[in-house]
């Protein structure tokens, strides 16, 4: 299945067929995988398709001369090595005209704001895979299926947020959207009470030590973990979770943990780049957080979108959420109805909502006063857990799980999946 690459579709949008197929979107517009497949990070192509354009590898063949895709005058949005599913975002569009100033947008293109050429590129490149100024097969063919293809379902879409650190949690504003906090081997390691202080907030859990088997983020600087560390922890991590990890660096050490990776064969992880002031309020190419701010209490990073392995797995935005009139009490969970590794599941005392085929909303009705927001896989499928707040644990069952792994997700892989 292939889906549209903007979550707006519009016949307007259809332009020339070339050696791709251009489509006029809105300036700043997402960029959507049309397909599942491995991302990369393109050569750069100054005053052409830009500077920072991704390409995927698509893990079946669609219907044309190839199974590479790239996606030309766009600004990659996430870590070049990620998997996706069709509908996921992996770039964003200019919004700045680069077609009169010879590739002058923001990401070296020459396009106007909003502008994609996609095209069936040469595997693992973002190289067309028939050049030329007129219309070619490859590209009336990317124009036809696209044409054909569906709207899509934005499940995973967040906006640009910015996240907080500190040693001190005291110091972070309570409202804030997201916060990131130490679990080990720091002076400043969280404890459940202080984590407890963002009970609204997105929470990414920093490991220093390269043996910690826990964590989101492996913060790798003086005194932390080396570069050289970095990929075993992140694929001891991925091996424990089934959960994509970040890397935490200086940009000027960026390069050196990159190579590392290279040199362990560990697919790159999720970068969060520090570099203050830097580039400022956006991200470095193939990174989804820049920390852009030090001012003396607390860190500020910029998070440019859905952060995998940190953001759930699809599901609705927080204002979004069912509403409580809008549900309905079940007697239990159906094999087919929810992430239960097929079996029917006892549910007495919850309540879901069917958000769409694909989602599915479970509110865990336990008493409790320990203040976190996430329970347990076990303590929302299982026996009533104790100590929860009430909360909303929505997973995006088909998409996210069934069509990563080709099979239904056994319990270890569903408790990833919500777990933060």
């Amino acid at each position: 299945m292939i889906v549209w690459p903007f979550a707006v579709k519009d016949a307007r949008q259809y332009q020339r067929p070339d050696q791709g197929f251009d489509i006029q979107a809105d300036p700043g517009a997402l960029v959507h995988a049309i397909a599942a497949g491995v991302v990369g990070l393109s050569n750069p192509d100054p005053g052409g398709f830009g500077n920072a354009y991704p390409y995927e590898v698509l893990d079946e063949d669609i219907g044309g001369p190839s199974i590479g895709v790239y996606y030309g005058h766009t600004e990659i949005r996430i870590a070049p090595g990620t998997h996706v599913n069709a509908g996921d975002v992996i770039a964003v569009t200019n919004v700045t005209n680069g077609e009169l100033d010879n590739g002058a947008s923001e990401n070296g293109s020459a396009a106007p704001p909003g502008w994609l050429e996609i095209g069936f590129a040469v595997p693992g490149t973002g190289s067309p895979v028939q050049h030329g100024s007129g219309a070619t097969g490859a590209g009336l063919r990317m124009r036809e299926l696209l044409i054909a293809a569906a709207p899509i379902s934005v499940t995973n879409y967040r906006p640009p947020r910015i996240l907080f650190d500190a040693v001190t949690p005291e110091n972070i504003p309570r409202d804030a959207e997201m916060v990131a906090g130490y679990i080990d081997g720091h002076e400043g390691v969280w404890t459940p009470e202080q984590w407890a202080y963002f009970p609204n907030a997105v929470k990414i859990r920093i490991a220093t030590r390269a043996d910690t088997d826990d964590g989101d983020a492996l913060d790798v600087e003086g005194g932390d973990a080396t570069p050289e560390q970095a990929p075993g922890w992140v694929a001891m991590r991925r091996r424990s979770t089934g959960r994509d990890k970040s890397v935490y660096m200086n940009e000027s050490t960026w390069q050196s943990v990159k190579d590392a990776f290279a040199r362990a064969n560990e697919p790159e992880p999720q970068w969060w780049v520090a570099a203050v002031p830097g580039i400022g309020e956006a991200v470095y190419p193939g990174s989804i957080a820049h920390q852009f701010d030090s001012p003396g209490p607390f860190d500020r990073s910029y998070v440019a979108g859905f952060w995998s392995g940190v953001d759930t797995g699809g599901g609705p935005a927080l204002d979004q959420r069912p509403k409580e009139s809008e549900m309905y009490e079940v007697d239990t969970i159906a094999a087919n109805d929810a992430f239960t590794g097929g079996k029917d599941i006892p549910a007495q005392g919850y309540r879901i909502y069917p958000t769409s085929p694909n989602l599915i909303a479970v509110k865990v009705s336990t008493d409790g006063g320990l203040g976190s927001e996430y329970a347990r896989v076990a303590s929302v499928i299982g026996a009533h857990g104790e100590g929860w707040h009430p909360l909303w644990v929505v997973v995006e069952v088909i998409a996210a799980l069934h069509a990563r792994f080709g099979r239904q997700p056994t319990q270890a892989e569903i408790e990833a999946a919500i777990d933060h």
